[in-house]
């Protein structure tokens, strides 16, 4: 069973869920689901 954050820890508004990766709709915030670090995710545009 993979954890996943519920809020964002930017803004603490709820995360969406889309596949493997969550995010906030408010901030841009994120994450991979299932990480146990707070730090989220970077996204290259290459």
């Amino acid at each position: 069973m993979m954890h996943q954050l519920t809020r964002c820890p930017k803004c603490k508004s709820r995360l969406r869920r889309y596949g493997l990766i969550q995010v906030c709709i408010r901030c841009g915030y994120l994450t991979r689901v299932g990480t146990v670090n707070l730090d989220s995710i970077i996204v290259s545009c290459d």
